[in-house]
């Protein structure tokens, strides 16, 4: 199934007729005890799981931020590039930092987009991906292969979507031991 929802940005959608409803956001440190359990609202400066999306946020790419809305079956929906869009609620979506300029590169310190995600790189998370990305180019996704469950989860996101990365100070926080025991 696509993650792109078939209807322009703007046109109501019937899918869409409640905001999601999330708990309070958590920083890392919290995530460490909270990861697995299916509450997906960690948030840190660089970084949101999608259900901790705001109306007020901009993504890196400079693309503005809206209500999640309950996508069913673990998915949020959000607007991106003019589309609605269902992402997994675990997957983090990384912030425009204050006073940074929207950027449309690859990669960055804190992001990758999607498609330009490497094996080996950890997400905001935690997860590792495990394994090159494969881009669905007939439904403009890419399914991701990350580190979770018994034996890994394949999840599809959208093209382009600048997903966060753990970011060295992150990854002190959640420590060595914490995610040698999440990566395997």
């Amino acid at each position: 199934m696509s993650t792109r929802i078939r209807t322009s940005f703007g046109t109501p959608c019937p899918s869409l007729s409640s905001v999601y409803r999330h708990g309070p956001t958590y920083g890392l440190e919290e995530h460490k005890d909270k990861y697995g359990g299916g509450d997906n609202c960690l948030r840190t400066e660089w970084g949101t799981q999608v259900s901790g999306l705001s109306y007020d946020d901009r993504l890196v790419d400079g693309e503005y931020g809206s209500y999640p809305r309950d996508g069913g079956n673990g998915s949020i929906i959000i607007s991106h590039r003019g589309f609605w869009v269902r992402v997994a609620a675990r997957i983090p979506l990384a912030l425009l930092l204050k006073g940074e300029k929207p950027s449309r590169a690859e990669r960055g310190p804190t992001f990758a987009l999607a498609e330009a995600l490497k094996e080996g790189d950890v997400i905001l998370t935690g997860d590792k991906v495990l394994g090159l990305p494969r881009v669905i180019v007939t439904e403009d996704d890419v399914e991701l292969f990350l580190t979770g469950g018994c034996d890994g989860h394949r999840i599809r996101v959208p093209l382009h979507l600048p997903i966060a990365l753990l970011t060295p100070e992150g990854a002190a926080i959640l420590g060595e031991e914490w995610l040698s025991h999440h990566q395997r």
